[in-house]
């Protein structure tokens, strides 16, 4: 029954564990590529360095390297392949407008019986209420109201402590409209605007940006306490002063506008 692994082996251990070096590093990178993209082969290059460096003392630093560059050129060529055959899927015979494009509004909901002078309680009736009511009005193919429940871990955490600051809110409102097509898209994205202002009343005003889709300067700094704010401006002076990093929800050096 395993005939053919005890085959493998003994080809292996010829070819590759007792080859020279310059036979021996390609085989070693192809057997990475494929274990890593298109052909699963269970430790079978794990086998090979420890094989290599035992009959190889003087060139025990090469072959871990010709192993895991292998890996890495397998993880590269199945990412390639799969980046465009997900293309290809998402935009049938090219029509770019197929692809599914979204709006997210999201929102912080302060611990029940927390009451400040300008904000009631999270949950109430009338709250539930005004989601439901938000949900039902809207025309987006895809709409979503995500209530997540916070606390536990994140919530013993100081709010000073990391760049996500709103650590004693008792749920994230997430607020989700999506499309299709690009054809009526403005008006999904005004419902999940309109949403957002409908619960404010009940929000501590904060927002968490690994969820929102706005990435204006304005919306991001908002997103965080004032200090924390500052702080991360401070991070992005030091370690991205020409904000080459600008994507997504940038938060922009001090020195541009």
């Amino acid at each position: 029954m395993f005939d053919w692994l005890r085959a493998l082996s003994g080809w292996l251990k010829h070819f590759v564990v007792g080859a020279p070096l310059y036979v021996a590093a390609p085989a070693m990178i192809l057997i990475g590529a494929l274990d890593s993209s298109l052909l699963s082969l269970p430790e079978i290059n794990d086998y090979l360095v420890i094989g290599r460096c035992l009959e190889h003392h003087s060139a025990v630093i090469y072959f871990p390297l010709f192993a895991a560059f292998g890996s890495v050129m397998g993880c590269l060529l199945l990412y390639s392949i799969m980046r465009r055959g997900g293309q290809a899927l998402l935009r049938p015979n090219g029509n770019a407008s197929s692809l599914s494009t979204a709006c997210i509004q999201v929102a912080f909901l302060p611990p029940i019986g927390r009451v400040s002078r300008t904000r009631s309680n999270a949950l109430t009736d009338e709250t539930i209420d005004t989601l439901l009511a938000q949900h039902a009005c809207g025309r987006a193919p895809v709409r979503e109201l995500h209530l997540h429940h916070c606390g536990g871990a994140m919530a013993r955490v100081p709010a000073a402590a990391t760049a996500f600051a709103h650590r004693n809110a008792a749920y994230v409102l997430n607020i989700i409209a999506r499309s299709p097509d690009r054809e009526g898209f403005p008006e999904h994205v005004g419902w999940a605007r309109a949403t957002h202002q409908a619960v404010d009343p009940w929000t501590t005003g904060g927002a968490y940006v690994n969820f929102t889709s706005e990435s204006g300067a304005d919306k991001v700094q908002a997103s965080y306490p004032p200090d924390t704010y500052a702080r991360l401006v401070t991070v992005k002076d030091r370690y991205d002063p020409t904000n080459l990093f600008q994507l997504n929800q940038n938060i922009r050096p001090s020195g541009r506008s």
